[in-house]
């Protein structure tokens, strides 16, 4: 966890936050894409990390690890500030994904919902199987089991 003797004031720290998640340089930009995509709210967030939000503010603070050293700086991130270092990583990954593939995404696709937009949406959608008759297993409509004229 964080240093009790090395923190800044909690109120001014959060500002500061908000201020860097506008920012792609700083971490805060990267898990405020993440919480956003993901609806968390911002304890969510911490709780998914493993950290208080006091922490992941301080966290939000510094710059974004660098592709060519992303192990040790994701190490030494997670140790500072008292994150699971697997689940730091896979955030950073995802914010990271997300924001190629809204980048990529038709402005028609992003406008249809707040967040992402709705890109990986499709990934979600489910067809049960009382909804899936008249296909069958392999996603074709069934075809009778004998010819009908005859």
């Amino acid at each position: 966890m964080v240093d009790p003797e090395n923190t800044l004031d909690p109120a001014w720290t959060a500002r500061l936050a908000r201020r860097c998640s506008e920012q792609p340089e700083f971490l805060g930009y990267w898990l405020e894409l993440y919480r956003e995509t993901e609806g968390l709210s911002a304890t969510g967030l911490a709780r998914h990390l493993g950290c208080d939000l006091q922490a992941m503010d301080q966290l939000a603070l510094c710059l974004r690890p660098r592709p060519e050293r992303r192990a040790v700086d994701l190490e030494r991130l997670a140790t500072r500030f008292g994150a699971d270092r697997k689940r730091l990583a896979a955030v950073l990954l995802q914010a990271e994904a997300y924001s190629q593939a809204r980048s990529r995404a038709p402005e028609a696709a992003r406008s249809h919902a707040p967040g992402f937009g709705g890109v990986f949406a499709a990934a979600c959608d489910r067809v049960e199987e009382s909804e899936a008759a008249p296909y069958g297993e392999a996603g074709t409509v069934d075809q009778p089991e004998e010819p009908l004229n005859g």
